[in-house]
């Protein structure tokens, strides 16, 4: 049997966004969307509603006042930047489990910080859709995070392989699992009904030359994951030399970054950490309101 086939036929629960994220998204996705009646929607969530509100506050979405209000907080977001904090509040309130061997708030400051430098990456490379560019950075590891509350004995002897041995952690997970956490977290995201293009990016993001139609958004998160984590948003960094990372991403990146001014990696790194000091407050303050 193949080995995801195999290990999905041991998850009971395998994560499924609330339903009340589809009545949410089918309102926004309509022309004559009313915010209005997404916030009435959103009511019947309080915890999701909750964690949006938090969201909405931060400086990180446009912030500059707080508000209690779901009306207000939707309002000034407008409709395109409600349906991202939305698909964010519900991805993770389906993954809020505890985990001795991992812990959660790390996963998912690396995915916020990541999303958000994902989609900054994408408005300075000029490409045609950020808002894909966050989604696939807020969940591109979340097949880590999948097994690690499933199995996370076998997940945990895989994170020490790889720390012990220097060795990278997708070869670690491959060598127990037989199967890498990208091709997990597509057929997670398969199931979510996530946009084709996220979904390629996602499972080609480690190797961006290999996708088919999304070079450019897979090297955007590689990208966007390689600057969080040397900016210490997770605690395990990939194996070899620094930037090794800069060999998978195709030429028309660095080209484009030369082409919207930017001198050298070095300079923009530093750019994006003065943009992501406050990634970690949020996280606490979402994870603090349960």
């Amino acid at each position: 049997m193949d080995p995801l086939k195999k290990l999905l036929a041991q998850v009971d629960n395998l994560p499924t966004l609330p339903d009340i994220l589809v009545r949410i998204e089918t309102e926004l996705g309509n022309p004559e969307c009313d915010l209005r009646k997404v916030a009435e929607l959103m009511a019947l969530d309080p915890v999701l509603t909750g964690r949006l509100i938090r969201m909405a506050n931060s400086a990180l979405f446009g912030g500059c006042g707080r508000t209690t209000s779901t009306v207000d907080a939707i309002t000034r977001l407008g409709a395109r930047e409600t349906r991202s904090l939305v698909i964010t509040a519900a991805v993770i309130q389906v993954l809020d489990a505890e985990s001795s061997m991992f812990d959660l708030r790390e996963f998912w400051t690396l995915g916020l910080a990541s999303g958000i430098c994902a989609r900054q990456i994408a408005r300075d490379l000029r490409h045609g859709v950020p808002d894909q560019a966050y989604l696939g950075g807020l969940v591109h590891c979340l097949g880590e995070a999948i097994l690690a509350v499933h199995f996370p004995e076998r997940f945990a002897k895989a994170l020490t392989e790889a720390r012990t041995e220097g060795s990278d952690l997708v070869q670690a997970t491959w060598a127990e699992f037989g199967f890498t956490h990208p091709v997990l977290c597509c057929h997670v995201l398969e199931r979510w009904n996530f946009p084709t293009a996220v979904i390629e990016a996602v499972e080609y993001h480690l190797e961006p030359n290999e996708a088919r139609n999304e070079k450019l958004l897979a090297s955007i998160l590689l990208a966007a994951d390689r600057i969080c984590r040397e900016l210490g948003f997770a605690s395990f960094e990939p194996s070899g030399e620094d930037r090794a990372w800069l060999a998978d991403i195709p030429g028309e990146f660095t080209r484009l970054l030369l082409d919207a001014g930017y001198p050298d990696l070095d300079f923009y790194v530093t750019e994006q950490k003065e943009q992501l000091t406050e990634v970690s407050t949020l996280v606490n303050s979402v994870f603090s309101h349960r």
